[in-house]
C-alpha cells in the first residue's frame, strides 16, 4: 500500500451535484468507490480559497501505472477540471531510501 494526496478542481456540472447532493453524500460516494478498489481513505476535506476543491489523502494499492490510470479515468469522466495526484512518504520511508543511494561526486572533483 502507499500513501497518495490528490488535489482536485470540480467542474461547474460536478460542482453543481455536491451543491445538489450534499457534500456528506459525496464523501460517502469518494469513501465507497475507494474502499471498491481495496483503497481506504485517512482523509478528504473541502477546500476554499479557488485553486483547488477537494483533497483526498488515501492508502492505495501500490500498483504500477496506477497513477496514470487514475488521472486518465478522472479526466475522461469530466468530474474534474484539474486533477493532481502526489505519492507521500513518512520520515522512516525517505531515511530508508538514502541509506540505498550511493553519493555522486561534481564533476572534475
Amino acid at each position: 500500500m502507499a500513501v497518495f494526496m490528490a488535489l482536485a478542481k470540480y467542474s461547474p456540472d460536478a460542482a453543481k451535484g455536491v451543491v445538489t447532493g450534499g457534500p456528506a453524500a459525496r464523501e460517502a460516494y469518494l469513501r465507497q468507490v475507494f474502499a471498491a478498489t481495496g483503497s481506504t481513505v485517512i482523509a478528504l476535506y473541502f477546500v476554499e480559497g479557488g485553486e483547488w476543491d477537494l483533497v483526498v489523502i488515501a492508502d492505495l494499492p501500490d500498483v504500477p501505472g496506477s497513477a496514470v490510470a487514475t488521472y486518465l479515468t478522472n479526466q475522461g469522466a469530466g468530474l474534474y477540471e484539474n486533477w493532481r495526484g502526489y505519492r507521500l512518504y513518512s520520515g522512516d520511508d525517505v531515511q530508508a531510501a538514502l541509506a540505498q543511494t550511493t553519493p555522486l561526486a561534481k564533476p572534475g572533483s
